[in-house]
């Protein structure tokens, strides 16, 4: 089950399944006034929160008939009333069921009992008025309803068995005082508005090389940079009256995060209305393990299993719609391919016990957040090659930085521990292309986050001069999908020039103005000379 961000949260819905009508009469003898006389009632179905303030609409229910309602006349001329069931009802087994006032709904197997939906299935809506959509016409019998599509986000209602018409009793005794023919029908649902929401905090930045939006959250980083990572997750509003047994939190990173289990920090504000944040204890309000490969770990909220469905069960800072924050580092992988999407999931899991039983049920799915965060890194390939036959060129050495200004920070590199920073350009790793055959002398940097860098020759293959700036580069998705094709090898091609070749520099370069004014000097030079050679012929 998902859920969208931008105010998209995933509900789902505990059902206490209450049916506030009476569903079948006891087969009996009925008087005159208590004879069933239509040939027909109506059913009206409204869904309902647990408290009956809310009507959910978008519910379908199937009904199905299970069994006439018969009336016959015994010799003394009093009217018996019996239920027929239909010829296959049976079970999962094949077994016979009959239906009588105690009869199990959720026993009866649809399909090998052949039964025939109606054709009218009844939608529910979030009005209490019954109208076209939940309300139905039906036969006098006995009816197996059945929710067959649930409104976004909530469980499905247990299935029941409802007559048409209801007997109502007035009296003592459980004699009929009256038939109802206008049923109404209300399953309940016990709120279950969690939510869970998952990002990074820290050590990354928002991808500039993709969109972000309700269903993505893309992030990038060079590897081995330490990501934080955050996870809120609310309690839901019955929390600490519904009988939970278990509410955890499983966090399964991708396969290139290594996280940081002794910095795991586990917080919730001391009330909804104040936002001072208390760091719950470990082993004291919650209990957190690894998970079975190692990588991830699950929390588990209620450390007392033997006081479950009390309030004694959970931590004593714990509380209806209380917000968890779950926040730990997490180490990118030195080994992290670049172009690759590592996305991090997480999800609630929850038993809780319905009303009226005994036994703990799971919901059919885990409660999961709207985005995961997706991490990315990514590359950059250069190859040098010589101006006069575009050659490639081994031997030439390169150095890749950040700048902020004017200042450049160098990079530096260890299998160990992936990219690091320095102030000292002689401490960066040296990139050096190896041979000078046809697609080779590729200098590569891989694994870095998304952005602009600057590649700086440190060494000129022999008998060629040393490029004199940096080279300013995008790293990012395009540079990283060029590499990955097996046709091209680089991002980019770097001319060499001879040494002593005199070359004019390109438009827009900073030695082209230098050569203007020079020039401009000289010519200045020739006129005041010219003038003072005048004047002295002229003497």
């Amino acid at each position: 089950m998902k859920i969208k961000n931008s105010g998209k949260r995933i509900t789902a819905f505990l059902f206490a399944f209450v049916l506030l009508v009476s569903m079948l009469p006891m087969s009996s003898m009925a008087t005159a006034e208590t004879i069933i006389t239509k040939t027909e009632g109506t059913l009206v179905i409204h869904k309902t929160s647990d408290n009956d303030e809310e009507y959910l609409a978008g519910a379908v229910y199937d009904i199905y008939k299970i069994a006439d309602i018969v009336q016959e006349t015994n010799g003394s001329g009093e009217v018996i009333m019996s239920y027929d069931s239909v010829a296959d009802l049976v079970d999962a087994s094949d077994n016979r069921v009959t239906v009588n006032a105690n009869t199990n709904p959720d026993v009866i197997d649809i399909v090998k009992s052949n039964l025939t939906k109606e054709e009218t299935s009844i939608t529910t809506t979030d009005s209490q008025a019954g109208n076209v959509s939940n309300r139905v016409t039906l036969p006098i019998g006995i009816y197996l309803v059945v929710e067959s599509i649930c409104p976004a986000n909530v469980s499905k209602s247990n299935n029941f068995i409802v007559s048409i018409p209801m007997s109502v009793n007035e009296y003592t005794g459980g004699a009929v005082s009256y038939w109802n023919y206008d049923v109404v029908a209300r399953p309940k649902n016990t709120v279950m508005d969690a939510t869970i929401f998952k990002t990074i905090t820290g050590g990354a930045i928002s991808d500039p090389e993709k969109e972000n939006g309700d269903d993505s959250d893309y992030w990038t980083a060079s590897c081995g940079d330490t990501i934080t990572y955050s996870i809120k997750s609310k309690l839901p509003s019955s929390f600490t009256s519904t009988k939970y047994t278990t509410y955890t939190i499983t966090d399964t990173p991708a396969s290139m995060l290594t996280i940081d289990f002794d910095g795991i920090v586990v917080t919730v504000p001391t009330s909804a209305d104040n936002d001072t944040l208390i760091t719950l204890g470990k082993d004291i309000d919650y209990v957190i393990t690894k998970s079975s490969d190692g990588e991830g770990f699950v929390i588990e909220l209620i450390k007392d299993s033997s006081k479950a469905g009390t309030a004694d069960a959970y931590s004593q800072h714990l509380y209806d719609g209380a917000v968890i924050t779950v926040t730990y580092d997490a180490t990118f992988s030195a080994v992290a391919v670049a172009g690759t999407e590592y996305k991090n999931a997480v999800q609630i899991d929850y038993k809780y016990i319905p009303a009226d039983e005994t036994v703990p049920v799971a919901p059919e799915e885990p409660v999961y957040p709207p985005t995961v965060p997706t991490l990315t890194t990514y590359s950059y390939a250069l190859q040098k090659i010589d101006s006069e036959n575009s050659d490639p060129l081994g031997d030439a050495s390169f150095v890749i930085a950040n700048k902020e200004g004017d200042t450049y920070t160098y990079m530096t590199w260890t299998t160990a521990t992936g990219w690091g920073t320095t102030a000292n350009i002689d401490d960066a790793n040296v990139y050096v292309g190896t041979s000078e055959k046809e697609a080779d002398a590729i200098v590569k940097f891989e694994g870095l986050q998304a952005g602009t860098y600057y590649i700086i020759e440190t060494q000129a293959p022999d008998g060629y001069s040393l490029l004199k700036d940096p080279i300013e580069v995008t790293i990012g998705k395009g540079s990283t999908d060029v590499m990955l094709d097996d046709m091209a090898l680089y991002s980019i091609q770097v001319v060499n020039n001879l040494e002593n070749t005199w070359v004019l520099p390109a438009t827009g370069e900073f030695g082209i103005y230098l050569f203007t004014i020079g020039g401009v000097i000289l010519i200045a030079a020739a006129i005041i000379l010219l003038s003072k050679n005048k004047k002295k012929n002229n003497a």
